[in-house]
């Protein structure tokens, strides 16, 4: 698959609304979904202070160049903004919200550090069973 640019309302419909979630980490939650007939992993970014344009931009960049046959692919991104009416204390408001999301290959059978952790508990296991 090539980059591209997928709209914030179609990573909802791929993802069921995000309902399936598959991981977090510090800057967002990752959910699967279903994107041209396959598995995807969806990393959808916490909107949250400190994560400007720029940031983005470099991170994204940096995303795109990276191609190794041991490193999931960034297969697409998004970033929208949306503008919501939102009823508070009897009172109207305007929200903004950013939506910067990213979509991956999906890797089947779990995530990297989950493999590497089993593999380090199993080792940690040979060696104190054959230290005895």
């Amino acid at each position: 698959m090539k980059l591209t640019g997928i709209s914030y309302h179609i990573f909802k419909e791929i993802t069921n609304n995000f309902s399936q979630k598959i991981g977090h980490g510090g800057y967002g939650e990752v959910f699967k979904g279903v994107y041209n007939g396959k598995d995807v992993a969806v990393k959808k970014l916490y909107d949250m202070r400190g994560l400007d344009d720029n940031l983005f931009k470099n991170e994204l960049n940096s995303l795109m160049r990276v191609h190794h046959k041991n490193i999931v692919q960034l297969l697409g991104y998004c970033y929208e903004i949306s503008h919501e009416y939102v009823h508070q204390n009897g009172e109207l408001f305007f929200v903004r919200t950013d939506h910067r999301v990213l979509c991956f290959e999906y890797l089947h059978g779990g995530s990297l550090d989950k493999h590497l952790y089993g593999m380090m508990i199993f080792e940690l296991d040979h060696i104190i069973v054959t230290t005895k």
